[in-house]
């Protein structure tokens, strides 16, 4: 979404009142997209490559903690400008990444929007592709992370609308850095995979297992005490300045096709079953597994 940000047109024009009143307006608009570009930047720096990947609320919160800290004090301001108009602003901006999982939850205006989460891929494809993966009207994640981007970036919009749009950028970014939200449509991005997490399979009746969907998102990082403000700081600090830089140049189908290689050379790479629940087979989580997975998600 930062390329579709629009860069005005900064020529100077003659000097007349309304020429002085288009320079003045597009000095203003320059201004205005110089600080939407570092907050994009900021956001993207923290999530395009393995970089706390566990996307429960908690999750998304110290995502955008670690945003919050790497945002220019341009951005900073704009943020905070964007939530005094929000009617839904939260604790922090930090508290407000968590959102958009509450409004599809509770349904009105966004009942429709789960598609927009995530993005299901074929194992055997070579990567997205949008046409195939992401067609209207449901659309996908990706999708999502360009029409908000566009919907933060258009100073036309109320204040209002640009606060909804960052609220549901940082969450979308958040999301498509989580593995499983590019995952296979077979097993619904590992909703149907049924999992043994160190013992603990859920219930035995069909959607209260434990699935692999549900450790990616919040439990992998909960048995690594992986949690708010303290997390946040411990997760900034070990970004390599040199990988932060790489990061802001990554376009949003290369995030998915990060995360869409992790599902094949991590996610999915399961060592094996054990039987639960009268005879059924669950995924097995070893130590392993726990150890390269906590390792992506970190």
């Amino acid at each position: 979404p930062c390329r579709d940000v629009p860069v005005p047109d900064t020529t100077l024009p003659g000097r007349n009142p309304r020429g002085l009143h288009l320079r003045r307006k597009r000095l203003r608009a320059a201004v205005g997209a110089a600080r939407l570009l570092s907050l994009c930047t900021a956001l993207a720096a923290i999530v395009p490559a393995p970089s706390a990947h566990a996307w429960s609320a908690d999750a998304h919160e110290i995502i955008c903690e670690i945003a919050w800290q790497r945002f220019t004090p341009a951005a900073k301001k704009l943020v905070r400008s964007l939530r005094r108009a929000d009617p839904e602003p939260g604790r922090t901006f930090a508290a407000s990444c968590a959102w958009a999982d509450r409004v599809r939850e509770r349904g009105g205006r966004f009942a429709d929007s789960a598609p927009w989460h995530y993005v299901n891929v074929p194992a055997a494809a070579d990567g997205i592709d949008p046409r195939r993966d992401c067609p209207a009207p449901k659309r996908c994640v990706t999708w999502a992370i360009t029409r908000f981007g566009r919907q933060l970036a258009d100073p036309g919009r109320s204040a209002a609308s640009r606060a909804e749009a960052l609220k549901f950028l940082a969450h979308f970014i958040g999301d498509v850095h989580q593995p499983l939200h590019v995952g296979r449509p077979d097993d619904r991005g590992g909703n149907e995979i049924a999992v043994d997490f160190f013992g603990d399979h859920g219930r035995c009746r069909h959607g209260a297992e434990r699935d692999l969907h549900e450790v990616w998102d919040r439990h992998l990082l909960a048995r690594a005490g992986e949690r708010g403000p303290a997390a946040a700081r411990r997760l900034a600090a070990a970004i390599p300045a040199g990988s932060a830089a790489g990061w802001q140049n990554t376009d949003v189908l290369a995030w998915a096709n990060e995360s869409f290689t992790l599902c094949g050379a991590v996610v999915y790479a399961l060592p094996g079953s054990v039987e639960r629940c009268g005879g059924r087979q669950f995924a097995r989580i070893d130590e392993a597994y726990y150890a390269r997975a906590v390792d992506v998600s970190r």
